[in-house]
């Protein structure tokens, strides 16, 4: 299990990036690629390790004070990558909501310091992860993703999240947080 804060593309952005993938299943090596379910697609703000369950009230509280933050507006699904050769993903277009969202993940940490939650350190990469590659390489689909520009959206709002990994993940949605601005 895992918590972890992450932001939902709009319905149009999901159907049109489904759209999309749908075509690449005609490709040979479809067969080799777990994909995600669009239900589960998220990029995600920040890993925050996998803390006792007391921990979610007290992060989701913490998190409440990004209320204050506007809507990000312009988000957009575009261009993909692979990490190794397993992980394959839709990137986030750069720009200023990118930027925006950037901004919220290197602010997390210092957010949910001292909550019990244990934040990534890592390099947030701003990605919706797609597929998982069971054998084969994802180049294949990396390459007919490149040009891929999807719609714009608004982020309206930050999930808190509690996954379970496996072959069936689960994601139990802890809290959401309105930006209002």
């Amino acid at each position: 299990m895992s918590l972890f804060v992450a932001v939902r593309p709009e319905e149009g952005a999901i159907e049109d990036l489904q759209e999309v993938l749908h075509s690449l299943r005609r490709l040979p090596s479809a067969p080799d690629v777990r994909w995600i379910s669009p239900d589960l697609w998220h990029i995600t703000v920040g890993f925050l390790g996998d803390p006792d369950d007391a921990v979610d009230e007290e992060v989701a509280e913490r998190l409440h004070d990004w209320s204050e933050y506007a809507p990000i507006d312009g988000v957009r699904l575009a261009s993909a990558g692979a990490f190794g050769r397993q992980v394959l993903w839709a990137g986030v277009e750069e720009g200023a909501s990118r930027d925006r969202l950037a901004a919220f993940a290197h602010a997390l940490p210092a957010l949910v310091r001292g909550s019990g939650a244990v934040p990534d350190r890592r390099t947030w990469r701003p990605h919706l992860t797609i597929g998982r590659m069971r054998r084969g390489s994802p180049l294949p689909f990396v390459d007919a993703l490149l040009g891929y520009r999807g719609p714009q959206w608004s982020v309206t709002e930050v999930e808190l999240i509690r996954s379970t990994g496996g072959p069936r993940p689960h994601h139990e949605i802890v809290a959401r947080i309105s930006l209002d601005g």
